[in-house]
């Protein structure tokens, strides 16, 4: 099966695949698109209010079409969810296989992240996350007061249950 310019659009958000699934159920695939608005696509009972932005995105997927390897990168900007704001947040994640057990690493790098008049000029983190944790390397917050390090880690222990801890 050959995909090419396979399109999905909802208001002014649209997203393009190509791609092949051969007949080992091998999937080499490319999805990219552009979200003009995320409340456009998110519920309108979202803690907070919906979310506001836009959302580029690029996956390239390759391998079993059950846990292909996948590697994103996200760019979101001009962003408010939960009383977060960004001016800027660029993402890679990648995965060696998605599925129920998918580990990601993932790099982040932003502008104007934080709260109301409290943003952080530049934001840099490195972690990993799955479906139970997400893991905190390094994040660097930085502003013209100075800066914060630190490294940690959330937990997932249960529905609507987090802890977590704090390394650094």
């Amino acid at each position: 099966l050959t995909v090419h310019g396979a399109r999905v659009t909802v208001g002014a958000s649209e997203l393009v695949a190509d791609g092949t699934i051969d007949a080992q159920d091998r999937v080499d695939a490319i999805v990219h698109g552009e979200i003009a608005d995320l409340a456009e696509i998110a519920p309108a009972d979202v803690a907070g209010g919906p979310p506001t932005g836009r959302v580029t995105v690029e996956l390239d997927m390759r391998g079993p079409i059950r846990s292909p390897a996948v590697d994103a990168e996200i760019r979101i900007e001009d962003a408010s969810w939960a009383g977060i704001d960004a001016g800027r947040l660029d993402i890679l994640a990648a995965s060696p296989a998605v599925g129920p057990e998918a580990r990601f690493d993932i790099r982040a790098t932003g502008a104007g992240v934080g709260h109301g008049a409290r943003r952080f000029e530049r934001v840099v983190a490195e972690g990993s996350a799955d479906a139970k944790s997400v893991v905190v390397r390094s994040m660097e917050l930085s502003s013209p007061a100075g800066a914060v390090r630190l490294a940690g880690r959330l937990d997932f222990p249960g529905p609507g249950e987090l802890t977590g801890t704090i390394d650094r």
